[in-house]
């Protein structure tokens, strides 16, 4: 097997350190037996008067110091830039769908508790539902880092599981599960000049996608000895399921209050044309500041209103909105087949009420 290039780079580059440092010793070497031996030439010139000789020992140690100075500073220079020198670590991420710096996951069906997990996306070899994040620090500077320390931060993701090899960072401030995870490499796992660390993996599958699902990140922040840095993978997620009848549809989104909480919840489909025929789902009461996801499956293609109101109260009303005006009720197509998605019910509504909800 031939040398991995980053490794023969390495390799040159300390070698030139090496002899320019060899070279260094050698010509203060040089310097040194070179004013010693002019020194002892001139003590045994004969032609010169003792006091032609101490001042000419004078001028022969004074160059050789002023020598001995120039080379001494050049290699203190020498050491004094290979101390400045710092890594430059670089975070390489993998899983199965990665574009551009953006991580594509799969959604799975919205419970009935009002949570969804993270699943893997379908595709061609993907067997299991084990969606794997691998990530890998490079160091692309030719010096090692020592003490390297990874977090690793899930932005609208919480409940991740616990990897081997990793701590937990970071907890959601709510519900108390995980939302960091940490990796210390300390002085034993350095990441050495042109080569990677790969980390312990990271499970994806099963973690908990938050509502509404916008602005969901994998947030890195590496550090070292004489480096910090951290950057931001956005998280985009798929529906993975499809109605249950394939002559229907369904309507998924989430739903919010105004309020601390999402009280327990019914939402209602409404034909927006003139049919007696309505839809629901139920919600529980879901912790503080949540949204709560939903799904309404087993629709019959038309166009619909999405409606809401609080189990406690069927009085107070919240409601699918046009550009988000109280005022008007927005209009959700289904198509058969199709999941329609977010479908968000977060503003009470102020406008009338579809007459069948009035009687």
């Amino acid at each position: 097997m031939g040398s991995h290039p980053n490794r023969e780079r390495l390799a040159r580059s300390v070698l030139n350190l090496r002899t320019l440092g060899w070279t260094l010793a050698i010509v203060l070497a040089a310097i040194a037996l070179g004013t010693i031996w002019k020194a002892e030439s001139v003590w045994q010139d004969r032609r010169l008067s003792p006091d032609e000789r101490l001042a000419a020992l004078g001028n022969v140690f004074g160059g050789g110091t002023f020598a001995l100075a120039v080379v001494a500073s050049a290699l203190a220079l020498l050491a004094y830039w290979v101390a400045l020198q710092r890594p430059r670590l670089v975070p390489r991420l993998s899983s199965d769908d990665i574009e551009k710096g953006v991580i594509h996951v799969g959604a799975g069906r919205p419970q009935a508790n009002g949570e969804r997990l993270i699943v893997r996306l379908g595709g061609y070899l993907r067997y299991g539902a084990a969606l794997t994040l691998s990530i890998d620090i490079e160091n692309t500077s030719d010096w090692s880092a020592r003490n390297v320390a990874v977090k690793v931060s899930f932005v609208g993701i919480r409940d991740v599981p616990l990897p081997q090899g990793w701590g937990v960072a970071g907890h959601d401030l709510v519900t108390g599960e995980i939302t960091a995870l940490s990796w210390e490499g300390g002085a034993d796992l350095a990441v050495h000049g042109r080569w990677p660390r790969p980390l312990p993996p990271i499970l994806l599958s099963n973690a908990l996608l938050e509502a509404p699902g916008t602005d969901c990140a994998v947030e890195i922040e590496v550090v070292a000895e004489g480096f910090r840095k951290s950057w931001r993978f956005p998280v985009r997620w798929t529906p993975t399921y499809e109605p249950e009848h394939t002559s229907r549809g369904a309507i998924e989104g989430y739903c919010g209050y105004p309020s601390s909480h999402v009280p327990e919840m019914r939402i209602l489909a409404l034909p927006a044309g003139p049919r007696p025929v309505r839809y629901r789902t139920d919600l529980p009461a879901g912790p503080s500041g949540k949204l709560r996801w939903y799904v309404i499956d087993n629709i019959e293609p038309g166009d619909y209103h999405v409606l809401a109101h609080t189990r406690t109260d069927p009085k107070v009303w919240l409601a699918y909105a046009v550009n988000s005006d109280r005022n008007s009720l927005g209009s959700v197509p289904v198509a058969a087949g199709q999941v329609t998605v977010g479908v968000e019910i977060t503003d009470l509504f102020a406008g009338n009420l579809p007459p069948e909800l009035t009687t």
